[in-house]
């Protein structure tokens, strides 16, 4: 405890101060002598903590005078202000003393403040305290006269307990030496052997510094009645307490916010069970760590008797102190890390306190929150026959809203859990029905593209009516090269009628295999204009990747050019040589061909990565890419004065956003040569030289980029900066938004914004938007990735399929539009496909989609760690990818 003290640098942690509302007029003096021989009955509080030579000494002071302070209140703040200052008022280990009594007059009576270090008393000691004072007050002067401050003669009080604190500490010590102590640490090796768990509650901030850090803050609420008697039934019915009832509620609620099965809770246990120390005051609580495995989804009511059970037998094994246990099961770590828990429940009595004591009547009051020592302490209080939950949190880990939202999923819990103790603890319902409903945000009822206002089309088409109203506009630009809207749109034309010539057509997968160039946007667009689908074939790809892709996807049709025929030729494949067949190309018509394709035919077929196994072509609707734009149009407003690097490979479906953010808005499109996306100082200029106002990167690129603006700047200065960038859109990876702070400090956070999407290519490019501003920065929150699409909903499960609650880890599904239709050739096993159409059904109001059938809407399911939203309400936070 001194060390512990030592840590932290004045906060007043280890404060023990009580107050005792007291009714009536108030005998100062008397009670001034009373406290006094408290302090002389009782050797711990006459006790200092010396260190010399690297080891702490005990030094007890054979006499002491009570440190004693008075004041009267004067108006209605007063009282509050009093015992915020009682309670910071400092302590002084070494020079003690470490006890001390002050009063407070008030017009009802008085406040009195028994304020103590947690070295020498615990809770326990605080009621011996309490009823020594209390007696000794009543009966002051009793057949006596006169009263001596220093030597209260004119006190009845009880005599001093036959052992002190320093008895007690000689009987540990030999009680450490002996067989008994060995057989206690086997017992609890044995409860805490294998991993334990490695997860704390979800927390929304970061630990503040200085006296900020740990920073207390109180949160209650009633059980109520009809739930009270609920538990007092199954409590007989169990031969179980309140206390271990109440730890099993509380066990399943803290698992579902941690996202694990294996719960470690600590709890404290008075550490009195010799009778010798019933009445002596000292520091003899300790701490047990109680266990629970709900992995079994066991019923309610055997998860009781388990905990009464595993209560019993620690109870029976509290003499090791709990610091022992530490270094044995956390040998070699320090500070939290070495912490076995970081939340307490605790069960406390307060009825027996001062009920029935003589003198004045007294009244425990509830006094500053001051420093929390744990993250969350959960504090079941009996008072007059009901219960209440009082949980003190540190307020710099956690909102008040967070808390708040703890203690409603409690009590819901705990009314289904003693309604029906036979459900199994993972049927248990927390959550309200408002939160099963998922995470969503409104769309506006003009959110469309403007150009087809309630019309469904499909991509190219778009850009068709485009190059109809603007021909002569540059559509892209490469290495020099330009070509108009009318150009692009002629030679896509001529490559569709070849294609449509070697049979492609609606839902036709053609390979697409061409290095970075105006030509590959030629026959990307030309294969839509077939009705086909392409496939990017990159030909910076491994070639064993694209001979797994050709073979997996059966290919029958390849457009590429000479330079990649190697990588994709092979017998039997119709294919276009973009170069070798470009007499040909030019005999075709300049007019789009009819192909009867509709939105909800085939746009693209993207082949995952492989991380999760071998890679999947994910199959993508037309509808699904230009629900993309029109769903999001509210929040970017592109238009045909934008200018967009083409900057990813077409096989990344970050590709997808970049080109028809462009050709869908009538803007132009910059395609990055490659050996400029490798050079961020050559990128800098390209996109200062064209002027572009849309840049799409992931972070790890951008973090490059972000280091060669900031040269140009030192060398340019601001005023040189060049860049016409509206807005800056990041995707592909979790993002560290602490690195944004250097080029938010050069660039402010509004021109241009900066965005962080999350998606996956199953779920057509983006899911979520979050802007983000120089405060995220400063604040170093995580990957933070906002709100989903208006047309799309977010479910956060957990290993069991239920909603996680709000800012809690879950897995993240995705519902609605923008679902691809699934995996080519890969069918999902029966037992998935029913669970995606419930869930859809849930998600959607029944509408739930196959693969290989129309797009729909049931959940995509997705990897990492995502934390339901809090900070603020409906949005999101990306983990690092785990297995889970």
């Amino acid at each position: 405890m001194y060390f512990l003290q030592q840590l932290e640098e004045g906060r007043p942690t280890y404060h023990m101060p009580v107050f005792y509302g007291l009714e009536g007029p108030v005998d100062e003096a008397a009670l001034r002598a009373c406290a006094q021989g408290l302090l002389d009955r009782h050797e711990a509080l006459r006790t200092r903590f010396v260190l010399r030579d690297g080891e702490l000494w005990q030094h007890i002071d054979t006499e002491a005078a009570l440190v004693w302070s008075c004041a009267t209140a004067r108006g209605a703040g007063d009282v509050e202000e009093w015992m915020a200052a009682e309670h910071h008022r400092p302590f002084d280990l070494e020079s003690g003393p470490l006890f001390r009594a002050a009063l407070l007059h008030t017009p009802e009576g008085a406040v009195l403040a028994l304020a103590m270090h947690h070295i020498v008393a615990d809770g326990w000691s605080v009621g011996i305290l309490a009823r020594e004072l209390l007696t000794a007050y009543a009966h002051y002067g009793d057949g006596l006269d006169g009263t001596d401050l220093r030597s209260p003669a004119g006190i009845v009080a009880p005599e001093a307990p036959e052992y002190q604190y320093a008895d007690f500490s000689d009987w540990q010590e030999e009680w450490l030496r002996g067989p008994a102590a060995q057989r206690q640490l086997a017992y609890w090796e044995k409860q805490l052997d294998g991993e334990l768990p490695d997860a704390p509650l979800p927390r929304d901030g970061r630990p503040a510094a200085g006296a900020a850090r740990g920073a207390a803050a109180l949160h209650s609420f009633e059980v109520p009645a009809p739930v009270l008697a609920r538990m007092e039934r199954l409590c007989r019915d169990t031969h179980s307490t309140p206390y271990a009832l109440m730890l099993a509620a509380f066990q399943i609620v803290l698992g579902r916010y941690t996202g694990t099965d294996d719960v470690l809770v600590g709890t404290p246990v008075a550490g009195r069970a010799r009778k010798e120390f019933q009445d002596t005051v000292g520091l003899f609580v300790n701490t047990l760590v109680i266990r629970a495995d709900l992995s079994d989804d066991p019923a309610f009511r055997v998860h009781l008797e388990r905990v009464r059970d595993t209560v019993l037998d620690a109870q029976d094994h509290q003499d090791l102190p709990y610091e022992r246990v530490v270094d044995r099961i956390a040998a070699g770590r320090t500070g939290e890390e070495a912490a076995l828990f970081q939340v307490m429940f605790g069960l406390h009595d307060e009825d027996g306190l001062t009920d029935g004591l003589p003198g004045p009547k007294a009244t425990l009051l509830e006094g500053p929150a001051g420093t929390a020592k744990f993250d969350l302490t959960f504090d079941v209080v009996r008072t007059g026959g009901a219960l209440s939950c009082r949980l003190e949190y540190r307020a710099d880990l956690f909102d008040a809203a967070t808390v708040r939202q703890f203690g409603r999923h409690f009590a819901r819990l705990l009314d289904a859990a003693t309604d029906n103790p036979g459900l199994p603890v993972s049927a248990l319902p927390m959550l309200s029905a408002e939160e099963r409903t998922g995470i969503g945000s409104p769309l506006p009822d003009h959110a469309a593209l403007p150009h087809t206002p309630g019309e469904r089309t499909c991509v190219h088409e778009i850009f068709a009516g485009h190059a109809a109203r603007t021909p002569d506009a540059v559509a892209l630009v490469h290495e020099g090269v330009s070509l108009t809207y009318r150009e692009l749109d002629t030679r896509a034309n001529r490559l569709a009628h070849r294609l449509r010539a070697l049979g492609v057509g609606p839902d036709t997968l053609v390979g697409l295999c061409l290095p970075r160039s105006a030509d590959l946007v030629v026959a990307l667009l030309g294969i839509l204009k077939a009705g086909g689908a392409y496939l990017p074939l990159d030909p910076d790809n491994p070639p064993e990747r694209l001979r797994h892709i050709v073979q997996d996807a059966r290919l029958e049709h390849v457009v590429g050019t000479t330079a990649t025929r190697a990588l994709w030729d092979a017998p039997g494949l119709h294919t276009v040589d973009l170069l070798a067949d470009a007499p040909l190309l030019a005999a075709q018509p300049d007019t789009a061909p009819d192909t009867g394709v509709t939105p909800d035919h085939l746009a693209y077929v993207i082949y995952t990565s492989g991380s999760t196994g071998l890679p999947k072509g994910t199959l993508v609707p037309h509808a699904n890419v230009t629900r993309l734009f029109s769903a999001t149009d509210h929040w970017f407003g592109f238009g045909p004065d934008d200018v967009w690097t083409l900057f990813h490979s077409i096989a990344f479906d970050f590709s997808v956003w970049e080109l028809w953010g462009a050709l869908a808005h009538g803007g132009r499109l910059v395609v990055v040569p490659y050996g400029t996306s490798r050079s961020p100082e050559e990128f800098h200029r390209l996109l200062r030289a064209e002027r572009v106002t849309v840049l799409n990167q992931t972070p790890s690129a951008f973090y490059q980029l972000a280091r060669a603006d900031e040269e140009h700047h030192r060398t340019a200065g601001p005023a040189g900066s060049g860049l016409r960038l509206r807005h800056v859109v990041f995707g592909g990876e979790a993002l560290d938004v602490a690195a944004l702070a250097g080029w938010f400090a050069r660039h402010g956070d509004t021109a241009p914004r900066l965005v962080n999407m999350y998606g996956i290519t199953e779920t057509t490019v983006h899911v979520t938007y979050r802007p983000l501003t120089a405060r995220d920065a400063e604040e170093g929150r995580g990957s933070v990735i906002g709100v989903p699409i208006p047309d799309l909903r977010l479910h956060l499960l957990d290993a069991r399929g239920r909603t996680v609650p709000r800012g809690a880890v879950g897995e993240l599904y995705v519902a609605g539009a923008g679902l691809a239709r699934g995996y080519l050739r890969r069918a999902l096993p029966h037992r998935a496909r029913r669970r995606r159409r419930r869930r859809a059904r849930r998600a959607r109001g029944g509408r739930a989609a196959l693969p290989h059938r129309r797009p729909g809407t049931g959940p995509a399911r997705r990897g990492p760690g995502v934390p339901r939203p809090h900070r603020p309400p409906g949005q999101t936070a990306r983990l690092p990818d785990r297995t889970r």
